[in-house]
């Protein structure tokens, strides 16, 4: 057990006879220092009481405590310390395990409002604790079992005081099309390169010139000249196709597009400086909306709630090169956006260069190749006998 000790400065006229005393009257000391016109003593809790009972002409001053006194002296001292501390942590405790956002992400909105009708019954929703890991993982697959024909999979991630939850769509095989006797025909003009024929007769060629309409293949089975059966044309037909295209590109170019992602939490203005609170992956370019919860009335000092929205932001300076070759890329990628997964640039050549407005205007005309396949029904007719 550790005992208190007291360090005491004695003063006056010779000190030392004062300390002979001291030991006289057998008190003891832990140490003894010895000046001119003072001793510093180092005393226990009763030889202490003991010094400050005696009637002396002496001057004595505590210096310091050793010792589970001094500890709590220390602690009385700085007790509003501890106290701010305490509820500084309880409240960062408490704000670190709040969630202030969920987010659902998916294209369609009806998914996004079932999601976010299930999470709010197990309470994953704005001003509510966040939930254990493993808790969550429940809370997953019960959302799972109840929507499996609608739900393929969802993950829900904690980021900071907000909850992402991603999730895919199930996706159910459509029925089997049956498909009624046609002809595949052209969708549009262009010069034949490949035809990809599994059923019906093929009637054009390769290297061949056809016009929209035109039949390729076609669903009606001769014999000699008679028509015998009628069946759908299945396959592919890719041909030749030409595109004039035009492209304007700024030759200094500045673009701000939002991602989709958002953050709402809490922020402290003092001087001026913004302070938020737990953002842990802050957006480096964003839109801000703060609305004020608390403002001193003198003091340069406010809490704001700020709901941020993440910015992409792009600036870029091409040289009138580097221009023409964006324009050109572009215009490529303009095209080929617009149609089969298959379809390939075959050629591009340049018609026309102008620039105007600190823009690069390009004409461009594009050799293509892509499928062409499209479909007529067929008018049955009796099949005549042999």
């Amino acid at each position: 057990m550790f005992n208190n000790r007291y360090v005491v400065k004695i003063e006056g006229k010779n000190p030392h006879r004062f300390l002979l005393q001291l030991i006289k009257m057998k008190m003891s000391f832990f140490s003894v220092k010895e000046e001119k016109n003072f001793l510093i003593v180092e005393v226990d809790d009763e030889n202490y009481q003991r010094l400050i009972d005696m009637k002396t002409i002496y001057d004595m001053s505590l210096l310091r405590i050793k010792g589970p006194k001094n500890i709590q002296n220390i602690c009385w001292k700085m007790r509003y310390f501890f106290l701010f501390l305490a509820l500084g942590l309880i409240l960062l405790w408490f704000l670190t395990n709040i969630i202030f956002e969920v987010e659902v992400i998916h294209t369609k909105k009806e998914i996004r409002e079932l999601l976010y009708q299930e999470l709010r019954e197990y309470n994953i929703s704005p001003f509510h604790f966040c939930v254990s890991f493993e808790r969550k993982e429940e809370i997953r697959n019960e959302i799972l079992k109840k929507h499996k024909d609608t739900l393929e999979w969802i993950e829900i991630e904690r980021i900071g005081t907000k909850y992402e939850v991603r999730v895919e769509e199930r996706k159910l095989n459509p029925p089997k099309e049956e498909l009624s006797p046609r002809d595949i025909v052209a969708k549009k003009d262009g010069l034949i390169t490949k035809i990809e024929a599994s059923t019906g007769e093929i009637v054009a060629k390769k290297n061949q010139y056809v016009r929209k309409g035109d039949i390729l293949v076609t669903g009606v089975i001769k014999n000699k000249e008679d028509p015998k059966a009628y069946v759908p044309a299945t396959g592919n037909v890719y041909a030749e196709t030409w595109y004039k295209v035009t492209v304007s590109l700024p030759l200094h170019y500045h673009e701000e597009k939002k991602t989709g992602k958002t953050k709402k939490l809490l922020q402290i203005n003092f001087l001026g400086k913004n302070i938020s609170l737990l953002d842990f992956n802050p957006f480096k370019d964003k839109n801000t909306l703060v609305t004020s919860l608390i403002k001193h009335t003198f003091l340069p000092l406010s809490l704001n709630w700020v709901k941020e929205e993440e910015l992409e932001v792009t600036d870029i300076s091409y040289s009138k090169e580097d221009a023409i070759a964006k324009a050109k890329e572009l215009a490529e990628e303009k095209v080929l956006s617009s149609l089969d997964v298959n379809a390939r640039l075959l050629s591009q050549k340049e018609l026309k260069i102008t620039e105007e407005d600190s823009k690069i205007i390009i004409e461009l005309f594009l050799k293509v190749e892509e499928n062409i396949t499209d479909y007529a029904p067929l008018q049955e007719t009796e099949p005549k006998e042999e």
